[in-house]
């Protein structure tokens, strides 16, 4: 962790392409923690950094207008609200990319963070884009688990048709997936009995990739298709 002090100095280098570097390995460093954290659960950086000044740095940084280390403050204010100071400034700035649904995603485990989240209606942003609808599954699930009633209505209306039409579209997928696969095994069977019984079926014959691939997608958004259809939201 001592290397984070030691990095945090250098992006007030006017050098961007310094600047680049140094912040994805600071990003790199407090983002491979996230991987050991539960849900709910705090950074473990967050104190130490806190207590040696490095937080304070970082904001100084935001206030001083450079927007780069609302990533990282995003990793280390994970299931906490953002200081009053910086909250729109980070939470728009991570916003403005799919990329950092993520991020997002950690911030909206503390419902404090939730109004920002979804001011200027950011709630009809989500699932605009296929590539990243598995980080945009995470932020609503979590809007929808720690916050409001408010909250979660907002999300649900603005969701809801958009979440049924990615389940649909997902189950038909797996089942043109299955269907080619299956066509693929009778293929193999008809090959394996024309070389004779001492061939034994490949590995590749026995399962498809693409069946575990289809998953991946389609078991949040039926967890979260279920959630609004069995669970309905006080008016």
């Amino acid at each position: 962790m001592g290397l984070i002090q030691t990095l945090i100095p250098v992006l007030k280098n006017k050098d961007e392409d310094l600047q680049s570097k140094i912040l994805w390995a600071i990003i790199y460093i407090i983002r491979v923690r996230i991987r050991e954290i539960k849900e709910g659960e705090q950074h473990p950086f967050l104190t130490p950094l806190t207590n040696d000044g490095t937080i304070s740095q970082l904001i100084q940084i935001i206030k001083d207008g450079d927007e780069q280390p609302a990533q990282i403050l995003a990793y280390l204010y994970k299931a906490l609200a953002l200081p009053f100071e910086i909250e729109k400034v980070v939470i728009e700035k991570l916003k403005r990319f799919p990329s950092n649904f993520e991020e997002l995603a950690l911030l909206a485990e503390c419902k404090d963070n939730h109004n920002q989240i979804l001011a200027k209606e950011f709630e009809n942003q989500l699932f605009e884009y296929e590539s990243d609808s598995l980080s945009s599954l995470r932020l609503i699930l979590n809007i929808l688990k720690f916050g409001t009633n408010e909250n979660k209505i907002k999300i649900s209306n603005a969701i809801k048709d958009k979440v049924e039409k990615l389940a649909f579209q997902n189950d038909k997928n797996k089942i043109e997936e299955e269907e080619e696969y299956l066509d693929k095994e009778e293929k193999e069977e008809i090959k394996l009995k024309a070389k004779g019984p001492q061939h034994k079926p490949t590995q590749s014959a026995q399962s498809s990739p693409l069946q575990v691939s289809s998953k991946v997608v389609t078991q949040p958004l039926r967890h979260l298709f279920l959630i609004m259809k069995f669970n309905p939201l006080p008016n």
